[in-house]
C-alpha cells in the first residue's frame, strides 16, 4: 500500500504453516482491493475534472473582473482633473507664476474693486486647496519670499512665511496700508531684521520719529539687497524748510555696504548722499525733501556722476539745492553729465532756476519719456524752450501736468518734438483744444502739429472733448489710435462718447497720480451724457451718430452735429 494514501487498510498477515490460507481465498481478496482502488482513482479523477473545469470558469470569472476594473480605472482618470496629473516641479511653477501677479502698468483691464485679488494671500489659499497642492506650496519656498502681510503684534504670519521661505533671499513690502508707529517699526524690524537676507525692501510710515527709528536699526550689510524704497508720508510739507528737522544729518544705513544695490525711491527720507551704497543705481527717485535735507549742487553732481548706468530718473519736490540769486551770474556752474542709457525723467515742482540746472547738466541722447510737473507762480517760458529734438533726439513720449504756458508756447514745443507719439495732457490747462485750434487754423503754413501722434493720456477731459479730438485728428490724416484716461475719470466718459472711442481706438485706464486730480465742483454729481452744456464746434461731424444712439436732422448741407 502506498505510503500516501489516506485511509489506513490491513493487510493480509502470513499465518503459519499449519494455518496457511488456500491459494483462491488469497486471490479473491486482492482482486476486492484492486476493484476499490480502481473506483477510487475513478472517483478521484471525476472531482480533479469537476475541479479543473472549476478552475477554469474562475480563471474566466477573475479576467472579467479585471478587465472591469481597468474600464473603472480609465473611467476615474478622465474625473481627474488634468493639473491633478501634472509632475511636482510643473506644479509648483505654475503656482509661483500664479504669484507674481505682473500687470502692464501702461494699460489695465477694469477689475470691479469687490473681484480683485490679495495677491499677498495667494500661498495660504493654494495650500489650502488638497494635500498635495498643499505639500507642493509649502516645500516651493519661493512662495513664501514676497512677504506683504498686515498684522498686528508679535506677527506670526510673517513670522511663518519667513520659516517656509527658508534660507532664500525674501522681498519686504511694508507699504500697503500699513502706517507704523513707532512702537510698531521697532517690534515689526526685529522680526524681519535679516538684512543679509533681503532682496528688496519697501516701508512706509507717516512719523518722522517711525522712519528715523527704522533707519538707525539698519546698520547691517544688505549683500543681496537690489531695490530700496523708503517712504515718510507725512501730511505736512514745507519745501523752504531747514531748521527743526529730527535729523541733524542725512544718515548713513546698512553700514554703507549694498553692492547690488540698483535700485532707490526716497519719500521725505534723507540718506547720506556720498555714500558708496548710492553709485551704481539704475533708477533713482527723489520726491519732497526740505530744503535742508537736500544735497549740494556738488554732491549732486556727483551722485549722478557715479550712475552712469541710470536709466530713470524722477525728481519731486526735491533734487539739488540751489537758492535763488538777483544775479544769475551768481548760480552754480553747470556741469554736463552724459547718460547713455538714460530713457525715463521726471522733473516736478522744482523752481525755475533749479529746472534749468536740471535740464542743462543731463546730456540723455536716448531719452523717450520727459514728464513736466510745474509750480504754481512761477513764469517757465524759458525752461520749457529748452526742449527740443536736438536735446532728445528719440524722444516719443511728452507729459504735461500743470505746466502754465501759453497756448502758442507750448504749440511751439511740440513744433519742436514732430517725433513724438504719445502725449499725457491734464485739463487743468486745456491745450488739447491749443492742438485742435492750430489744426484747423486757416493760416497755417506748417504741417499738422505732432504728426505721429498715436496715443493720448487725458486725465480730467470730458468725453465729449476726447472724441472731438479724435475725430478731429481722423479727418485731418492724424488719426489717434488710443485713447487713456485714469479710472478716476470713468464716469466722465460714458453714453455715446464711451461707445464711440471705444470703436475708434484702443480705449482703456490707466493708473492716475493723486497729484493730477481735477478740482471740479461738478464732480459731486453724476452724469448720463445725455445733459452736458457743452458746445460743439460745427465742425465736429456725427456721421455715425454715435451721440443719441438715433438719427438726427442735419443742417442744410447734411452734416449731423454732435449736439447734447
Amino acid at each position: 500500500m502506498p505510503s500516501h494514501r489516506s485511509r489506513s487498510r490491513t493487510w493480509p498477515q502470513a499465518s503459519s504453516s499449519t494455518g496457511r490460507p488456500s491459494t483462491s481465498l488469497k486471490s479473491q481478496s486482492i482482486n476486492e482491493q484492486l476493484e476499490e482502488l480502481d473506483q477510487e482513482l475513478e472517483e478521484r479523477a471525476v472531482e480533479i475534472q469537476l475541479a479543473m473545469e472549476l478552475v477554469k470558469d474562475s480563471c474566466a470569472e477573475l479576467g472579467a473582473l479585471e478587465e472591469d476594473r481597468a474600464k473603472l480605472l480609465e473611467a476615474r482618470q478622465t474625473l481627474v482633473a488634468p493639473i491633478m496629473k501634472l509632475p511636482y516641479e510643473l506644479l509648483a511653477r505654475i503656482f509661483e507664476m500664479g504669484n507674481e501677479g505682473e500687470c502692464d502698468p501702461e494699460w489695465v483691464e477694469k477689475i470691479p474693486v469687490d473681484e480683485e485679488e490679495d495677491e499677498t494671500r495667494f500661498p495660504t489659499v493654494i495650500s489650502h486647496v488638497n494635500r498635495r497642492f498643499r505639500d507642493v506650496a509649502i516645500t516651493t519656498s519661493s512662495l513664501w519670499s514676497h512677504i506683504c502681510l498686515k498684522e498686528r503684534s508679535p506677527y506670526p504670519l510673517t513670522r511663518l512665511w519667513l520659516d517656509r521661505a527658508k534660507l532664500i533671499d525674501v522681498d519686504l513690502d511694508l507699504t500697503e496700508d500699513h502706517w507704523l508707529t513707532q512702537i510698531d517699526m521697532r517690534g515689526m524690524l526685529s522680526v524681519i531684521m535679516r538684512p543679509e537676507r533681503w532682496r528688496s525692501f519697501s516701508l512706509r510710515t507717516e512719523e518722522y520719529v517711525a522712519i528715523h527709528t527704522a533707519l538707525s536699526m539698519m546698520s547691517e550689510p544688505a549683500p543681496e539687497l537690489t531695490f530700496l524704497e523708503l517712504i515718510n508720508a507725512h501730511t505736512e510739507f514745507d519745501e523752504d524748510e531747514e531748521h527743526g528737522l529730527p535729523f541733524a544729518e542725512p544718515v548713513d544705513i546698512f553700514g554703507g555696504q549694498a553692492p547690488k544695490l540698483t535700485g532707490v525711491s526716497l519719500y521725505s527720507v534723507p540718506l547720506r548722499w556720498s555714500a558708496p551704497m548710492l553709485s551704481g543705481l539704475t533708477s533713482l527717485e527723489v520726491e519732497y525733501l526740505p530744503a535742508g535735507w537736500r544735497p549740494k549742487w556738488t554732491e549732486w553732481v556727483n551722485l549722478i556722476r557715479a550712475c552712469p548706468g541710470l536709466e530713470k530718473l524722477t525728481v519731486m519736490a526735491s533734487g539739488p539745492r540751489i537758492p535763488e540769486e538777483v544775479d544769475p551770474r551768481n548760480y552754480p556752474e553747470v556741469e554736463e553729465v552724459r547718460l547713455d542709457k538714460l530713457e525715463e525723467v521726471e522733473l516736478g515742482d522744482v523752481r525755475p532756476w533749479v529746472l534749468s540746472h536740471l535740464i542743462n547738466m543731463l546730456r540723455a541722447p536716448k531719452l523717450s519719456y520727459l514728464s513736466l510737473d510745474t509750480l504754481e507762480d512761477y513764469d517757465y517760458t524759458e525752461q520749457i524752450r529748452m526742449v527740443s529734438d536736438a536735446r532728445y533726439p528719440v524722444l516719443h513720449r511728452l507729459k504735461f501736468v500743470l505746466v502754465d504756458v501759453t497756448g502758442v508756447e507750448f504749440i511751439a514745443l511740440l513744433r519742436r518734438l514732430p517725433s513724438l507719439e504719445q502725449l499725457e495732457l491734464n485739463a487743468l490747462d486745456d491745450y488739447l483744444a491749443s492742438i485742435m485750434d492750430d489744426d484747423k487754423d486757416p493760416g497755417r503754413t506748417t504741417g499738422l502739429v505732432l504728426p505721429k501722434l498715436h496715443t493720448l493720456w487725458a486725465t480730467g477731459y470730458d468725453g465729449h472733448q476726447l472724441a472731438a479730438f479724435v475725430e478731429q485728428r481722423k479727418r485731418f490724416g492724424g488719426a489717434v489710435s488710443t485713447v487713456l484716461v485714469p479710472y478716476r475719470d470713468e464716469r466722465l466718459v460714458q453714453g455715446g462718447h464711451l461707445g464711440y472711442l471705444q470703436r475708434e481706438t484702443r480705449f482703456g485706464y490707466f493708473e492716475g497720480s493723486d497729484r493730477e486730480q481735477v478740482d471740479d465742483e461738478a464732480d459731486e454729481e453724476e452724469e448720463d451724457a445725455s445733459d452736458w452744456d457743452i458746445e460743439v464746434d460745427e465742425e465736429y461731424e456725427d456721421q455715425e451718430d454715435w451721440l443719441d444712439g438715433e438719427e438726427e436732422d442735419g443742417d442744410e448741407d447734411g452734416v449731423d452735429y454732435g449736439l447734447l
